[in-house]
């Protein structure tokens, strides 16, 4: 079965490679650290989930340990409760920052499609299945999640009126293979900035983008290079604020009318989580 395939590969391919821990004498600083490297590590890896594994109280930096973050990191998938497991984003240089290794994976191949002339050519076989869903006792049921492609990019509100509820969006076409990207986070400081006051603002995630980068500074260039960012092209996404696609979740009757929404050029089904 289709469920099946899905985890089957992601359980091959994903072996998650724990990053070495560096010394104890940080030169950007826990905060820098947080605001400039993670930010850019989760903006650059739209398959994957980043959190911290803690709740917001203890989101402040330790004295002790001023060059390393600890993360749970785990793959951008249906189910309820992913494999995560824990990582760190340390410190080696000013330069230079060591981070957790990812695997591709199936959402990962998805994403390289951008880079296509025509994504539209497996659109019919995501909307096969998504009807054969509907029509499956188990499958009707089920979680499915999708990456939606739009035929131009809109702004988040515009996004929105499409799907309110995104995963992650896409504030570009491919970098390397995947767009850039922001997602919602749990908690108010995890960003290494205040998220929470912007929460009802129209476009909260480009908000918050566009807050991220209006605090990036030249000397952080070194470690956004890492990630092949660099300030101008941040600058320039963030000034144009447009969502180029988006991740959904839900059954398939729901993902149905999204994949037949004119204003959607390409949808691929990332994997599904069968009813509990």
């Amino acid at each position: 079965m289709l469920v099946c395939g899905f985890v089957a590969l992601f359980m091959v391919v994903v072996i998650p490679l724990i990053a070495t821990q560096t010394g104890r004498h940080g030169l950007l600083g826990c905060e820098r650290l947080r605001l400039v490297a993670l930010n850019a590590f989760a903006a650059t890896n739209p398959d994957y989930i980043l959190d911290s594994g803690v709740g917001d109280d203890a989101q402040d930096c330790d004295s002790n340990y001023r060059d390393v973050l600890s993360v749970h990191i785990g793959p951008r998938m249906a189910m309820a409760d992913p494999p995560y497991w824990s990582d760190e984003i340390s410190e080696r240089s000013r330069s230079a920052v060591q981070v957790p290794s990812v695997q591709p994976w199936r959402m990962t191949n998805i994403l390289a499609a951008m880079d296509e002339d025509e994504p539209t050519r497996l659109f019919g076989d995501t909307r096969a299945f998504i009807e054969k869903a509907r029509g499956d006792s188990v499958l009707r049921h089920s979680a499915v999640q999708v990456v939606i492609y739009l035929d131009k990019a809109v702004s988040e509100s515009a996004m929105r009126k499409i799907w309110p509820d995104p995963g992650v969006i896409f504030l570009s076409g491919p970098l390397a293979g995947k767009p850039l990207s922001w997602e919602p986070t749990s908690f108010c400081r995890y960003r290494g900035f205040d998220t929470c006051h912007l929460s009802g603002n129209a476009e909260p995630l480009v908000t918050e983008f566009r807050r991220w980068v209006s605090l990036l500074e030249p000397k952080d260039s070194p470690v956004l290079e890492q990630f092949g960012l660099n300030i101008a092209d941040l600058r320039s996404r963030a000034s144009e604020g447009l969502v180029y696609g988006f991740t959904a979740k839900n059954i398939p009757d729901s993902i149905s009318k999204l994949v037949a929404d004119p204003r959607v050029r390409a949808a691929f089904v990332v994997d599904v989580r069968p009813p509990e």
